[in-house]
């Protein structure tokens, strides 16, 4: 399992010690590891985490699972309000977008286990870490190192180390602005003459609004709208005669497109319908999920298809067409454990792998430009 879409691995994996296990009777689809620790030792690591009180993630229990982030994680008054109006989206405090079954300690150790199955790092013990491994197989790596340092370079020495961002992105801040472009230009020459450097301006509303009884949202169908963004293109092409690039917004999920917010070039739910390339429930149809107020299709990663019509989606309409110097891919931790896929795997062992197909995704359609032009 690659868990960086976006890195390159170097040859360098001698402070890696691998192990594998197989359980030979089908029977038993579970496996518990364990490895030493200490009662004052700090653990570190399993992805994007942020608990409210330490990053030390001694004491708790870290599932091996990709999911909402959610709004509050946790906290007494913030998250049963959100959940309230959206179930589930106001998180807990282990919750998080980028999870890795990785970490390292101040003792200078450190263990990865490998796939994309479910599993829990049970850090709760003071002698020892549980790794409950949902599956019949596990392979996994020890990693050797001196130092912290010294354990994250012979981690992303297999993993991969991802490459610099483009220069521009130094010129200055990434302003991000969800309004009406006149108000959001003003905004910006406002800021620009009270001397901030500014080198992006993100409008994640570029495809257009979907009013809904929580307000207004992003109208999920991933094609420049001129209903409510009508002067789109000299508005890009202003900064970037001012040396600001447009950055903007997309997901691999596909709203039908309401009747208020026709007319529209394209209605993506409706190609992609036709195409066959969203997720089905097990009587064929597309699985539609609940976002929010609105229900959507999500894109099937593991049909090639589908992939290629989505790169050919990201060049052609964010762009060629938008004219977005870049974007925010978002919303790849959605896909359903029940959910048909295209290549007849399991949905529950892709969950994980999603969004590191979703952020291949991304990388093609770049690259994949960059060779046609």
């Amino acid at each position: 399992m690659e868990w960086c879409s976006q890195c390159v691995p170097t040859a360098d994996v001698g402070r890696h010690l691998g192990f594998a296990v197989r359980l030979s009777d089908p029977a038993f689809d579970a496996l518990v590891l364990r490895t030493g620790s200490d009662a004052n030792e700090r653990i570190y690591g399993m992805g994007q985490q942020f608990p409210h009180a330490d990053l030390n993630l001694k004491g708790r229990t870290i599932p091996v699972l990709v999911q909402e982030g959610g709004v509050g994680r946790g906290h007494p008054i913030i998250t049963p309000a959100v959940n309230l109006v959206s179930s589930g989206s106001g998180g807990a405090e282990e919750t998080t977008y980028y999870v890795a079954p990785h970490y390292l300690t101040s003792r200078d150790r450190s263990l990865v286990l490998e796939g994309t199955h479910y599993a829990e790092f049970d850090f709760t013990a003071d002698d020892h870490i549980a790794h409950h491994h949902f599956a019949g197989a596990l392979d996994g790596r020890v990693v050797y190192g001196a130092d912290p340092l010294d354990l994250i370079e012979a981690f992303t020495a297999w993993a991969g180390r991802m490459p610099p961002p483009p220069a521009w992105i130094d010129a200055g801040a990434i302003v991000a602005l969800a309004r009406p472009l006149d108000d959001g230009r003003q905004i910006v020459d406002e800021l620009r003459e009270a001397g901030a450097a500014i080198a992006g301006v993100w409008n994640q509303t570029w495809s257009g609004i979907n009013v809904t009884f929580i307000g207004e949202q992003v109208l999920w169908n991933w094609v420049q709208n001129p209903n409510d963004h009508p002067g789109w293109d000299a508005w890009v092409a202003g900064l970037e005669a001012d040396g600001m690039r447009a950055l903007c917004y997309v997901n691999p999920m596909f709203l039908d497109v309401p009747e208020d917010a026709q007319p529209v070039r394209r209605n993506l739910y409706a190609e992609g319908v036709e195409g066959g390339f969203f997720g089905r429930d097990h009587e064929g149809e597309v699985f539609l999920q609940p976002v929010t107020a609105f229900e959507v299709a999500l894109l099937d990663l593991s049909n090639p298809d589908a992939r290629d019509w989505m790169k050919a989606i990201i060049r052609e309409e964010l762009i060629e067409r938008a004219g977005c110097s870049g974007w925010m891919a978002d919303f790849a931790e959605a896909l359903p454990f029940e959910a048909v896929l295209d290549s007849g795997e399991s949905a529950a062992e892709w969950h994980n792998r999603y969004p590191v197909e979703w952020m291949k995704l991304n990388r093609e359609a770049i690259e994949d430009g960059r060779h046609a032009g």
